[in-house]
């Protein structure tokens, strides 16, 4: 088995013979050169269709490159002609345009030249006519004989600051004419004590300095110096000579030095923030500093013949005869009439007595209005009761209960006292109810006290307004006090009767009207920035309606009580209401009045909530008591509106 095996495997490996190899070698070469000669022809048949292909495709760009190119062309003489469009349509709108602003230069130009010659036209007709006015009015006071008299006034203002002694230096001086000049000065602590210092220094530094003038003046007459142009009228001279008698020639000297003290306020005020601002810049506090102010004003005076009514001396006189038969009103027209005079002085307006600067309507015309009524008032009457007692007394310092003059003289005296208290009472009450002079010129409110002060300032000790005002200064302050006051003492059933009937009059004012004026009040004052006053009103006025319903509820108690098995009332039962806080519902105009006020104001934020608090208790009462009447859809409106308004 094994042999057979062997001689099986002997017998399948023939090996070849030398032809064979030859024969497969020579096939071998055969198929190798056939696959030379195939891969040749697939080369070749390759490159020719690549070199088909780029040739078909160098075409094809070709054609693409021409029709880009031509595409690109037309493009850009597409854009061409929109270039050539939109240059040719900005230039008409640059040709329009220019024609435009041409033409609207030429219409502005037109009228501006227009309204030039048209401004021009309008002056110089208004040059024309206040030519011809101011010649009409020279014409009528040369007709009337009108002069003036005048004199020049230097004011000066300075503060010093010291750095090497931390205080201030402050010198008012003043000069009227050429008479000595009036000079006071001071050291301060401080700006602001300097500047209230200086302040006082006004007065009397304005007062000294027309006083030399006016003693200067004198002095002249009498020694025969004065001049055709002097403002004092001698005593012989005639009834067309110019200047002033005595009487208003002292009664000069108090309105220009009145003038002369406002001036030199104003100068303080203005030098003392200068200074202070110098220090108030950084490192100023630690150099000198200075600041001064100083002006120039002419104090002028009209005056007319005595022949003239509008004559100062002949108003006045035919004031005092009128007052002397008990005629007021015609001595009020004669006296105010004058007050406006002396007002325009106090302002230093131009204006005289035969046009006067200063008419009744500037003074009810609120654009026109000027300050000092009150004390052109209290000259006036100065003046006044002065040459009544020159012309009834024989001197104008006489004392009227040690007079010898004759009863009638004496009463017709005692008229003009009492006009002049009247007028004097009205118009300082009209100044105190002023809101202008409230809120916007600085009057705290105690007209009185301000009076009284301005008295003392430009009045005499023994002059009777001065008197007056401070007589009445001192009633109010013993009422404060709560002194008896002369009336009180002198006539005590009178003075208890007399407050009877005010209270009798107040208390027949209708609450609701009370109540309403004082919201009404409170609510100009919040405008005008007093909150604080106004709260206290609004307070005051919450408080009277609290008691006016105290009062009708024990009234209603008391009218329950009498009658036996009668009903309890609504506000009976409210207050039966376990863990309620009853607030009336009537309460609620002074209520959303507070919380206005309240709300206007972030420091009141906790008053507010508490107000607010009040508002819904008041709001919850009248839901309730619309409910127990059988309302509910008055009470759920009633609800809803708090619920939406909180």
């Amino acid at each position: 088995a094994g042999g057979a095996g062997a001689g099986g495997a002997a017998a399948g490996f023939q090996p070849m013979t030398e032809e064979q190899r030859v024969a497969d070698a020579a096939r071998k070469a055969k198929k190798a050169e056939e696959a030379r000669l195939a891969e040749l022809a697939r080369r070749k048949k390759r490159d020719e269709d690549e070199a088909k292909f780029v040739a078909s495709e160098k075409v094809r760009l070709e054609k693409e490159a021409a029709a880009a190119r031509k595409a690109a062309e037309e493009e850009e003489k597409r854009r061409a002609k929109a270039r050539a469009e939109l240059a040719e349509r900005a230039e008409i709108e640059r040709v329009y345009l220019e024609e435009k602003r041409a033409k609207e230069e030429a219409e502005r130009a037109r009228r501006e030249a227009e309204a030039l010659a048209e401004q021009e036209r309008k002056r110089e007709q208004e040059r024309l006519e206040m030519e011809a006015r101011l010649a009409k009015q020279n014409a009528e006071r040369e007709r009337r004989g009108e002069t003036t008299r005048r004199f020049e006034v230097s004011a000066f203002v300075s503060f010093a600051y010291r750095a090497a002694r931390g205080d201030v230096e402050v010198e008012v001086r003043a000069r009227a004419g050429i008479s000595s000049p009036a000079t006071e000065s001071g050291v301060y602590a401080s700006v602001a004590q300097a500047r209230v210092a200086a302040t006082a220094m006004c007065t009397s530094v304005a007062r000294t300095a027309v006083a030399s003038w006016a003693s200067d003046q004198r002095l002249k007459l009498m020694t025969g110096d004065a001049g055709p142009n002097s403002p004092l009228r001698a005593a012989d001279a005639s009834e067309h000579a110019g200047g002033f008698d005595e009487c208003e020639f002292e009664h000069w000297t108090r309105v220009g030095g009145a003038r002369l003290d406002a001036e030199l306020r104003a100068l303080t005020q203005r030098a003392g923030a200068g200074v202070e601002f110098k220090m108030r810049a950084p490192g100023g506090g630690d150099a000198n500093q200075s600041a001064s102010s100083e002006a120039e004003l002419v104090v002028e005076r009209a005056a007319l013949p005595l022949t003239d009514r509008d004559n100062v001396a002949n108003r006045l006189y035919a004031a005092m005869l009128a007052a002397g038969d008990g005629a007021f009103g015609v001595a009020s027209d004669d006296l105010e009439w004058v007050a406006r005079f002396e007002l325009g002085q106090l302002h230093g307006l131009d204006g005289g007595l035969c046009f006067p600067a200063v008419t009744q309507a500037d003074l009810s015309d609120p654009d026109k209005r000027l300050k000092g009524g009150l004390l052109a008032l209290m000259v006036t009457l100065s003046h006044w009761l002065a040459r009544a007692r020159l012309e009834l007394l024989g001197s104008a310092g006489a004392d009227p209960e040690a007079s010898d003059a004759d009863p009638g003289a004496r009463k017709t005296y005692a008229n003009c006292f009492a006009l002049a208290n009247r007028m004097l009472t009205t118009e300082a009450n009209a100044e105190g109810a002023s809101w202008r002079a409230m809120y916007l010129d600085g009057f705290s409110g105690d007209v009185l006290s301000q009076a009284a002060s301005t008295a003392r300032a430009v009045l005499s000790k023994r002059d009777p307004i001065r008197a007056m005002l401070e007589a009445a200064e001192e009633e109010q302050r013993r009422k404060l006090a709560g002194v008896p006051t002369t009336d009180e003492e002198a006539y005590p059933d009178r003075e208890a009767s007399r407050k009877a009937r005010h209270k009798a009059e107040r208390d027949a004012v209708p609450l609701a009207e009370k109540l309403w004026a004082m919201r009404n009040a409170a609510a100009q004052m919040a405008v005008s920035g007093s909150k604080g006053q106004a709260r206290s009103m609004l307070e005051e006025a919450y408080q009277l309606r609290v008691e006016a319903l105290a009062k009708q509820k024990a009234r209603e108690e008391e009218e329950n009580s009498t009658a036996f098995g009668a009903t309890k009332t609504t506000v009976e039962k409210e207050k039966e209401k376990p863990g309620t806080v009853v607030v009336a519902p009537e309460t609620l105009p002074e209520l959303t009045a507070l919380e206005d006020l309240f709300a206007s104001e972030k420091a009141w934020s906790r008053e507010l909530a508490g107000v607010r608090a009040q508002v819904l208790k008041a709001v919850r009462t009248a839901a309730d008591r619309a409910a127990s009447a059988g309302d509910n859809r008055r009470a759920a409106a009633l609800l809803e509106g708090a619920a939406r308004e909180y």
